[in-house]
């Protein structure tokens, strides 16, 4: 599973436009949670289906991540919207390798994303099936 994170932040890390999500968020991509103080804006990738141990084995075929991106409210969500946007242009329909060539999975996302203002943080998170490809 650390070679699928792994492809996620590569990827996210190739677009360094201005406008992107990289830049938006100064690189704060993490795995799990956030480190304690981290700074704002940043986005959050999480497993939310499927194991490490079996993950795209003959058992299992996909596997369900939900990014969240976090921002300060500040009476305006858009700026934390406008790095949402810019991270579902990235990945939506993105394929990627594993850094060794074994494997390539396509990213879409599921359903819509949810926005939650509280306690002046907006969260915006939105869930992404990988699904492991046969050919490319």
């Amino acid at each position: 599973m650390n070679a699928l994170f792994q492809a996620i932040y590569e990827h996210y890390a190739a677009f360094r436009n201005p406008a992107d999500a990289y830049a938006l968020t100064g690189g704060r991509l993490y795995r799990g949670q956030a480190p304690e103080g981290a700074g704002f804006p940043y986005i959050v990738m999480i497993l939310i289906s499927g194991t490490d141990q079996r993950m795209f084995t003959d058992d299992v075929e996909d596997a369900r991540i939900q990014f969240s991106v976090f921002g300060e409210f500040g009476g305006d969500a858009r700026p934390t919207m406008a790095i949402y946007e810019s991270l579902h242009k990235i990945f939506q329909d993105a394929i990627l390798a594993y850094a060794d060539g074994s494997l390539h999975v396509r990213v879409r996302r599921e359903g819509f994303p949810r926005e939650v203002i509280e306690d002046e943080v907006v969260h915006i998170s939105a869930d992404y099936m990988i699904e492991r490809q046969v050919s490319i």
